[in-house]
């Protein structure tokens, strides 16, 4: 009997913000809307680190706020009522992809 090869995969070159979802365990822990919003945050280049703090810029035509994210969480009404947000989950996978190819260049 013939046993089908199974595929494997490695580990990407490179992490991005096309790729980061199928390697950030904070993206696969999130739902839908949060997901979305957070992709939409890296595609569109709207995080600036600061130091040890991240400036969420708004998606354009969405709202005119910018969201400051730190160890602490962040300063949306969402974070405030849920603990997570689409946010801080935007910023984490900023971080995965950013620690992710510094390991790689080592």
């Amino acid at each position: 009997m013939n046993t089908p090869e199974l595929e494997t995969y490695s580990q990407p070159r490179e992490l991005n913000e096309k790729n980061v979802i199928y390697w950030s365990p904070e993206y696969k822990a999130c739902i839908g809307s949060v997901r979305s919003k957070a992709l939409r945050f890296l595609r569109d280049k709207l995080i600036e680190e600061v130091g040890n703090q991240f400036y969420v810029r708004p998606i354009a035509g969405y709202n005119n706020t910018t969201y400051l994210v730190n160890e602490f969480g962040c300063n949306c009404q969402g974070f405030k009522k849920n603990g997570n947000c689409s946010h801080t989950l935007a910023v984490e996978m900023y971080k995965f992809i950013k620690n992710y190819n510094r390991e790689l260049q080592q």
